[in-house]
């Protein structure tokens, strides 16, 4: 049994640095211009053990997003019938905690132009996860949220970036109570 952990400890780690390795490359050129061998370097493996992981560069930039995807999918399960205050601040704190554990691939694809597909997901993610279900218990009756969705997606999403860009010296659960108080009592809340 033990074996077992070792192997899997030392997968997880080569698969962090190459994820760290990645991350790093893309924040200095395009992913088209990001080579298996460049990834591989930084990483400190050899290309086999890459290849043993992925496919190619886009094969690791899927993987990680879709990780991030899952990740979201599970919090959003999670809360999925939860809407009260109590429940959109704990929500709101996973939230950040998971934007944290994730600043590395966030960072790295925030404004560029490597993956418009992922910046739109992750929106429509959040959207559909759980801000939905939230925004149609404020509003109620029969107002359609999809704009309020959307602004209110697009805020989280935004003080999440200037708050991983300014490296994240406030808590996740101060992060949460802004975004709840904005979200629930508007911009005066604040």
């Amino acid at each position: 049994m033990a074996v077992r952990n070792n192997e899997d400890r030392r997968v997880r780690k080569t698969k962090k640095q190459l994820r760290t390795a990645l991350t790093s490359l893309l924040l200095k050129k395009d992913l088209e211009h990001i080579t298996v061998r460049d990834v591989a370097e930084l990483a400190d493996v050899n290309r086999g053990t890459f290849y043993a992981h992925y496919r190619d560069v886009e094969g690791l930039l899927t993987s990680l997003e879709e990780e991030l995807y899952a990740a979201l999918a599970a919090l959003g399960e999670k809360y999925k019938d939860r809407v009260s205050n109590e429940y959109a601040f704990a929500y709101l704190t996973e939230l950040f905690e998971l934007a944290g554990e994730n600043a590395d691939l966030i960072y790295a694809l925030r404004s560029t132009t490597v993956d418009m597909d992922f910046q739109h997901r992750l929106n429509a993610e959040l959207e559909r996860q759980y801000l939905l279900p939230l925004l149609q218990t404020r509003i109620g009756g029969e107002t359609e949220p999809g704009l309020a969705l959307s602004y209110v997606t697009a805020g989280l999403v935004a003080v999440a970036l200037k708050w991983i860009e300014g490296g994240k010296k406030e808590s996740t659960e101060t992060m949460a109570r802004l975004c709840g108080n904005i979200i629930t009592r508007g911009v005066g809340a604040v």
